[in-house]
């Protein structure tokens, strides 16, 4: 089973990788260049993105809490709590490095910049729509406000900035739950 989810996942990522390979040398230099990312830049996108992120979520869990709407987690979130921590610690690539790839050229890249921008959508619907479709995939009331907040932000890294920008800000939100989910696994925190 461990296997089989890593491989899912491997697969892709390296089809992924494949294609933006193949993207930088021939179509979309400006939008694939590595060498256009800076770390400063994107630590401080990413920063103001995470306080962003952590005013939703406490906004989301007043609003939910006061209605008395109990939510859950996402599958995939369950799914890691519940797995022995080897099997975790193996996981952690998915979700730190494979995923936010994955997921950026899919959701930003593919549907964003490609099938909505180009069917003369007006950007912002075009964001608002691939935002969606990204916040519904993850399965969770609990986490879309959130996941719609990250997706809008990444439609505008991509957008104006590139796309590693816009993976760096979705690895560094995934790293980020991960390293919680570890704690948790050690015994450290409780969720």
């Amino acid at each position: 089973m461990l296997f089989r989810s890593f491989t899912q996942n491997l697969f892709p990522f390296l089809f992924v990788m494949f294609d933006i390979y193949y993207l930088t040398n021939l179509e979309d230099r400006k939008t694939f260049n590595f060498k256009r990312f800076k770390f400063a830049n994107a630590f401080r996108y990413t920063t103001f993105s995470y306080l962003i992120t952590m005013f939703i979520s406490y906004f989301w869990i007043i609003v939910t809490s006061t209605k008395n709407v109990s939510l859950n987690d996402q599958p995939v979130i369950t799914w890691m709590m519940s797995m022995p921590i080897i099997k975790f610690i193996v996981v952690i690539p998915v979700a730190v490095i494979f995923a936010p790839v994955v997921e950026e050229f899919v959701f930003r890249w593919l549907l964003f910049e490609k099938i909505f921008n180009k069917r003369r959508i007006p950007v912002i619907l075009s964001a608002v729509l691939s935002s969606l479709i990204f916040a519904s995939m993850h399965f969770s009331l609990k986490a879309f406000p959130i996941l719609c907040w990250i997706g809008l932000y990444n439609c505008y890294l991509i957008h104006k900035k590139g796309y590693w920008y816009a993976v760096f800000n979705h690895a560094f939100f995934n790293s980020v739950t991960t390293f919680i989910l570890l704690l948790y696994k050690l015994g450290i925190i409780k969720i």
